[in-house]
């Protein structure tokens, strides 16, 4: 994916390197059992969020680091995060019933808005214009086939850029304009995508996007269109006659009915393969398959045994490509 920012590559070839090897026995001993499926979503973020930052203490330790500047080791932990997150997305994307809830309801304004034109927003664009929104629906559309926090943002600010070349081609060529314009296109290009679990994004991007990150490491346009994203997703939870720009021949709740009729004859938005984004190689894989708990091995003293053998293994794996 494009303007990613982050070189996988180098990061894995670094982890190769012998000595690296302590640290590349640490991450792979956390994928495997320290971050498990039973666990709740907010100790699976904690747990990652405390492996970033003592990954981020320690790393200059470590000859292919040592003496590195600050922008490396930043881009470094991001890695981290892009492979933590590309090898466990299926147990920490798990969705919960409020964003279940709320992916529904935003799935039901789609279908009850589908009528909405952008002079319904007060957005100033002839009708035969309406086609210049693709580009930015379409990257709106791709945030279901990344799994890093940091490439879903991607999508959301590489649509607000592509819509910010549209206000300044419609502005002759100005960039003198803010969020009064900006924000009524992205409702318009969301309410258009017709993307699946939305909320869902924006919440696994706020969950395990490492925290240092969000409050004040990304760059301004990262928290920016974030922010924007929910606001979005507010508005159109809060839709109502009164917040659009109806003609006096229309109806809102004769549109309102007639977009969700059409909703109803034809499928629309499937959820798109993932892409076949870096993966880290399986290096290690374990005999034990059981429960990690201390009470369970304390009843079950084989099934530590083979744990405690696993685990020696690891430290004695090699990493090959």
């Amino acid at each position: 994916m494009g303007d990613r920012g982050i070189n996988i590559n180098s990061f894995k070839e670094k982890l190769q390197h012998p000595s690296s090897k302590k640290l590349l026995d640490q991450i792979l001993y956390f994928l495997e059992y320290r971050l498990t499926p039973d666990l709740p979503r907010s100790e699976k973020s904690a747990r990652i969020h405390a492996l970033v930052e003592q990954f981020e203490k320690q790393l200059g330790n470590y000859s292919c680091w040592r003496g590195s500047d600050w922008s490396e080791i930043d881009e470094s932990s991001e890695a981290l995060e892009y492979i933590i997150t590309r090898e466990k997305y299926k147990i920490l994307f798990e969705t919960e019933p409020l964003e279940r809830n709320l992916d529904e309801q935003l799935m039901l304004a789609f279908n009850s808005f589908e009528f909405i034109k952008p002079r319904h927003l007060d957005i100033q664009i002839p009708p035969d214009k309406e086609i210049i929104f693709t580009p930015a629906i379409e990257q709106i559309q791709n945030i279901n086939k990344y799994t890093s926090p940091r490439d879903k943002l991607v999508c959301i600010s590489n649509c607000f850029r592509i819509i910010n070349k549209i206000i300044s081609s419609i502005n002759e060529g100005s960039v003198a304009h803010g969020a009064d314009e900006s924000l009524p296109m992205f409702v318009y290009v969301v309410l258009k995508s017709k993307t699946p679990k939305l909320f869902s994004n924006y919440y696994y991007i706020k969950r395990f996007r490492y925290p240092p990150r969000i409050d004040h490491r990304d760059n301004v346009e990262f928290r920016w269109t974030f922010t924007s994203m929910k606001i979005a997703l507010k508005f159109i939870l809060e839709l109502s006659e009164s917040k659009l720009k109806l003609e006096t021949n229309e109806n809102y709740e004769d549109l309102t009915k007639g977009s969700r009729e059409k909703s109803r004859s034809c499928q629309t938005s499937p959820i798109p393969p993932e892409n076949p984004e870096v993966e880290l190689e399986p290096i290690f894989k374990p005999n034990y398959k059981g429960t990690v708990s201390v009470d369970h091995f304390v009843e079950n003293p084989e099934d530590l045994r083979q744990f405690i053998d696993d685990y020696f293994a690891l430290l004695g794996s090699k990493y090959q490509k």
